[in-house]
């Protein structure tokens, strides 16, 4: 989805997503600790809602991400 937002075309993708590691174990010891990570059973993909790409007059960002900023330049505009 497309939109024009303060004269910038704004693009939605998402595809724009960050692989987190959202499980650890609690052992200290370094070969389990390698086991948990090696895991993808730990790991999540989340809507990248930190980074936003600007390429000339084009935004490209996660659609969580663009509701975040329409709403915030209608707030700032009312």
């Amino acid at each position: 989805m497309t939109d024009m937002i303060a004269g910038m075309q704004l693009i939605e993708s998402p595809f724009l997503t960050e692989y987190r590691l959202l499980r650890m174990c609690r052992s200290k010891r370094k070969r389990i600790k390698a086991k948990w990570l090696k895991n993808w059973k730990n790991y999540k993909d989340l809507p990248d809602l930190k980074n936003f790409y600007q390429m000339g007059n084009k935004i490209i960002c996660h659609p969580l991400l663009a509701r975040k900023l329409r709403h915030a330049i209608e707030k700032e505009d009312g």
